[in-house]
């Protein structure tokens, strides 16, 4: 039996998406960026490590959505695209790099246009029409981190960096009490930052982080039973831990087993 789970972060796993081809991914520490192909006009998603996505179109007709953090499962509209690139931000790094509140763009998705500036529209749009438009846009988030205005703010983006890092830490197994003793500022401000920043608060980023972890070590170890996945991530008992995953994924982790 794995005594741990993940320690590096990864982006968050989507079990609903194995319909979608990919045929390119690039990932740092801080950004995934994947070509994807689909053939639907919604996305089935779980909720995830607390990333903002960007999806791009191709460079004909060039269009593009920004989706918050979802909290829930639930299906996010694909508006019509059918191919493109899909940019995932780790926790906080969407407001570090781009100077925009998390919290401002919602689950669903807004309009490119509506969110950043047209000269940062037009960036990307030139990024994709690259022969590498992967590494392009890699090397544009790249140029926006180093910007001016990516660099302000240093004080609440340092505690949302530090907040995140113990939540990982911790596989989501943290209460937000702790976080105050460990960072030595008040629970009011440091729910107000991380949500501002993240999207959700610190408790929600918590269990969301609990689950992802839940989906990774069942994808790692097909023969690992659910009362040790519970005891490993800390839960109460096993029914704690069903109960919690049936809620983010829709399903028991019995049936999510066994597919």
């Amino acid at each position: 039996m794995p005594n741990k789970t993940e320690q590096k972060y990864f982006f968050s796993i989507q079990p609903y998406w194995s319909c979608l081809e990919k045929d390119q991914n690039l990932t740092t520490d801080r950004v995934s960026i994947t070509h994807f192909h689909w053939n639907q006009e919604e996305l089935e998603c779980v909720p995830g490590n607390g990333q903002v996505g960007i999806m791009l179109s191709g460079p004909e007709a060039f269009q593009g959505f920004c989706y918050g953090v979802l909290d829930a499962k639930g299906s996010i509209p694909l508006h019509g695209l059918t191919d493109g690139y899909f940019m995932r931000f780790s926790p906080g790094t969407f407001s570090q790099i781009c100077n925009i509140p998390a919290n401002l763009i919602p689950a669903e998705g807004l309009d490119l246009r509506d969110v950043f500036s047209p000269s940062q529209v037009e960036e990307m749009r030139c990024a994709i029409g690259k022969p590498d438009p992967g590494t392009a846009l890699l090397q544009m988030i790249g140029a926006w981190s180093e910007s001016p205005d990516s660099r302000t703010c240093s004080r609440e983006r340092s505690l949302v960096e530090e907040v995140t890092q113990l939540i990982w830490e911790r596989q989501g197994n943290i209460r937000v009490r702790d976080l105050e003793e460990k960072t030595m500022y008040s629970s009011r401000y440091i729910q107000s930052v991380v949500g501002s920043q993240v999207g959700v608060a610190p408790k929600q980023l918590c269990a969301q982080i609990r689950f992802q972890q839940a989906l990774f070590l069942l994808c790692r170890y097909p023969q690992i039973t659910l009362s040790q996945v519970a005891q490993i991530l800390g839960y109460s008992d096993q029914a704690h831990f069903s109960r919690e995953f049936k809620r983010f994924s829709g399903i028991s982790p019995t049936i999510y087993q066994k597919k």
